[in-house]
């Protein structure tokens, strides 16, 4: 019997419905070690695909894997549900890029659920992350074949990534990381990159720059003080930075999620 611990698991990093703006959503680049699950109010906005604008539509999911770099475009506004989600050991096929999912009249009416339950209680409480965990579980058995790429387990890599993911803003250095997983390395940047699809640099960087969206969006804290939090000694730099990957300053990013 094969051990359920190496089947795949769903683990929701973030979910809510996002007020979608031409001022904050374009030219956003998709980025972060997580999976994206979107649906949109309108065809108001969506992802730009080779060359070509991609309308996300009502109605339909749009399931996007880790580090796609596809960029966003939005003309009108338009509300957004949208989950960020692990799925631990399965990254997209080398030319995965997005799909869209056409799920069943009950699939749609969860998701409708779902949204009037954040709209009335906000994004807290069990059942709700258990009802995204089924919406999202049935959107992902609709991806078609070569979408998705199994990684083995590893619980050495396993261990180092838990360790990143809870302190992202420490001053990890490589030799650190491969001296806790007992590698050299050589050995340690392919072992990495095997497992993760990244190097270990990008890996930390784009838990820094979640990290960071999350404060600013759910937290008081200072900018200066989630620079110095989430490890990055250059207000100037990070801002910069993180304007190239969420599209907006980290001021106008704290302005949008306040309102």
């Amino acid at each position: 019997m094969k051990n359920i611990t190496e089947y795949p698991t769903l683990k929701l990093d973030a979910f809510w419905i996002a007020r979608l703006m031409p001022e904050y959503w374009n030219n956003y680049i998709l980025s972060g070690n997580f999976w994206r699950l979107y649906r949109n109010s309108s065809t108001g906005a969506g992802l730009w695909v080779d060359g070509k604008k991609v309308a996300i539509e009502p109605d339909k999911f749009y399931v996007i894997p880790p580090e796609c770099g596809l960029r966003t475009w939005c003309e009108q506004e338009t509300d957004q549900f949208y989950v960020h989600f692990e799925a631990v050991h399965l990254r997209g096929g080398e030319h995965f890029r997005y799909r869209c999912i056409e799920l069943e009249d009950g699939d749609l009416a969860l998701a409708d659920e779902i949204m009037a339950e954040m709209r009335e209680r906000g994004a807290s409480g069990q059942f709700l992350a258990l009802k995204i965990i089924a919406l999202v579980s049935k959107a992902m058995t609709k991806l078609q074949e070569g979408d998705l790429l199994t990684v083995p387990g590893d619980r050495i890599m396993d261990e180092i990534c838990a360790r990143l993911k809870s302190d992202p803003g420490n001053e990890w250095s490589l030799g650190d990381l491969a001296a806790r997983a007992g590698m050299s390395t050589n050995l340690f940047l392919r072992k990495f990159k095997e497992i993760t699809g990244t190097s270990p640099y990008k890996y930390i960087l784009s838990l820094r720059y979640a990290q960071a969206a999350q404060l600013l969006a759910h937290s008081v804290v200072s900018i200066d003080q989630i620079c110095e939090r989430c490890g990055f000694h250059d207000r100037f730099h990070f801002s910069r930075e993180f304007k190239k990957v969420y599209g907006v300053p980290p001021g106008t990013y704290r302005d949008m999620h306040r309102r």
